[in-house]
């Protein structure tokens, strides 16, 4: 296959939903697909440790106004890193549905709502283009839209389109102006911004298509979709964001969810028996992912 050439691995996980599935069979997809891995902080957290440590160790080494002098250096080195930090979250919802929109809006609102986090667009079916997705190269401004954001969330229809690079029909999004095929978005998202790629419509990772979704990434650590249909849920968007966010208990913090991990469960409590939810990485280590702020992130 010529996308052979473009990608040398495709790594991808499934999940089909069973409305009564045992806890031994979600332990052991957990156990096989979804490990988080420990050990790397968030940026922000190693700095944290390092200014906090070498606080302390010279302030038992030293007398006080030498400390005080460590103690502003070190609130310094701790401060100014997460003031600088601003992720964006973005999305769209399609056209011949009227929850599409109120879904988009949802996730952008509760995930406008983490620390360190804004919602740079949330756009309906007559203000969002397939310009915004597409590649430069084909006529696209992908960069300034969702891949000038962390995180993109749509939720539409999806369907099929001729797809002129790749010369045959592929799953396509589409829009009121045209629709996108992963040719006109090849090697293009996560170039400039983008990390997590998610469409919530029906079998745009389906079988045939997957692999060429696959050749869109230039950075994109996931995409997130379905493999099968999926159906129609207004809270999808805000039950995916929340499973995210981190939850902090006086003293104690616990990372949120991973992205995989919210979208399969969200899928499992939202979605009829026999959707099969499906996601792309670009590295296996990406589906450990979480939303930054909100626990270990995968660098590659």
């Amino acid at each position: 296959m010529q996308e052979s050439n473009e990608r040398k691995s495709l790594f991808y996980i499934d999940l089909y939903v069973l409305q009564k599935a045992s806890k031994d069979f979600r332990k052991e997809v957990a156990k096989r697909n979804l490990i988080d891995v420990t050990g790397l902080k968030f940026l922000s957290r190693m700095n944290f440790d390092i200014a906090f440590t070498t606080f302390l160790e010279v302030w038992i080494m030293s007398d006080f106004r030498k400390s005080l002098i460590v103690c502003f250096v070190a609130a310094s080195f701790v401060i100014a890193p997460l003031q600088t930090f601003a992720w964006e979250s973005s999305g769209c919802g399609g056209c011949n549905g009227s929850y599409f929109e109120t879904c988009a809006d949802r996730f952008n609102n509760k995930v406008d709502s983490f620390p360190g986090w804004s919602q740079v667009f949330s756009l309906g079916c007559s203000s969002c283009s397939e310009d915004y997705y597409k590649s430069s190269a084909s006529g696209g401004s992908e960069n300034s839209w969702v891949d000038g954001t962390d995180i993109h969330f749509r939720n539409s229809h999806c369907g099929l389109a001729w797809d002129s690079y790749w010369k045959k029909t592929l799953s396509s999004i589409p829009f009121t102006d045209g629709s996108v095929t992963p040719g006109e978005a090849r090697r293009a998202w996560g170039d400039y911004d983008l990390e997590w790629m998610a469409s919530k419509c029906c079998s745009l990772l389906r079988d045939s298509s997957r692999a060429y979704w696959y050749t869109t990434f230039d950075g994109l650590h996931l995409m997130l979709g379905f493999k099968t249909s999926s159906y129609g849920a207004t809270n999808f968007g805000r039950k995916w964001a929340n499973r995210m966010k981190k939850t902090t208990i006086l003293w104690w913090t616990w990372d949120g969810q991973t992205v995989t991990q919210a979208w399969f469960n969200t899928t499992d409590e939202t979605q009829p028996s026999g959707t099969t939810a499906r996601v792309l990485a670009e590295v296996h280590n990406n589906y450990n992912d979480h939303l930054w702020g909100q626990g270990y992130v995968g660098i590659f």
